[in-house]
């Protein structure tokens, strides 16, 4: 967690800036009954993206986690140029970071706007294996820090592209798919994150096979295109 002060100046400014604009409800009010009110106030001005409009929707254990983890590492998506201050101040790394608490429970799946609205619906009572999602959430960022230099592959800053390095890391430290019900050594492979640092550069420079450059050149939020490109960062010839 970051404190006010050690903020960068630019999004210091902003939050000072910001102005704003309360109405209380009475205790009796409906949940529904806000909702319809905030979905009414969201229909003029400046349209909230879908991660602001969950974060206004849920208040569970889905979203405390990704919100936690988003925060924790914010000096990272910054440092690393994977968001700027503006994408941070409208939540874009926390919808990322809900998405990579959803590859760790179940492996790459689809990341469209359905799917996660999904996951904070479901997960919004109860998250089973939070500690241990977390655990592993931070190892892998931690793993990219030490063994990954987004100069060497820029267009992995990109956020789809940093979503493929996040899976072929957290593959090599716990295995994608893996069962969370029990607590997992990481495993440590200097040779394969440096496999997989040689193969995002193939994709950062467009060298790397017809298939998974075009995959990556996509929105890259399809099941299918994600895997080739994950597995080609793992050694696949052709990210199959």
């Amino acid at each position: 967690m970051y404190g006010f002060a050690e903020l960068p100046s630019q999004l210091q400014r902003r939050i000072l800036d910001y102005r704003l604009f309360a109405h209380i409800f009475p205790v009796s009010t409906e949940d529904t009954q806000i909702l319809e009110v905030f979905a009414r106030l969201n229909a003029t001005g400046t349209v909230l993206k879908p991660q602001e409009l969950r974060n206004a929707k849920w208040y569970g254990e889905f979203k405390t986690l990704s919100f936690s983890l988003a925060t924790r590492h914010l000096e990272f998506w910054l440092s690393s140029r994977i968001f700027t201050a503006e994408k941070i101040a409208r939540m874009d790394e926390v919808e990322l970071s809900s998405d990579l608490v959803l590859t760790i429970m179940r492996g790459i799946g689809e990341g469209s706007k359905a799917t996660l609205d999904t996951a904070y619906k479901n997960f919004d009572d109860s998250l089973p294996n939070a500690s241990e999602i977390e655990v592993r959430f931070d190892a892998t960022v931690g793993a990219i820090r030490s063994h990954f230099e987004f100069s060497t592959a820029p267009r992995f800053q990109n956020r789809n592209l940093f979503f493929c390095l996040f899976a072929a890391y957290y593959d090599v430290l716990y295995g994608l798919g893996s069962s969370l019900d029990a607590k997992k050594k990481p495993n440590e492979s200097e040779v394969k994150f440096l496999s997989i640092a040689r193969a995002a550069v193939k994709v950062s420079d467009l060298s790397a096979p017809a298939a998974v450059v075009s995959a990556t050149q996509r929105r890259l939020t399809h099941r299918s295109e994600r895997q080739r490109v994950v597995s080609y960062l793992l050694g696949g010839r052709n990210g199959k």
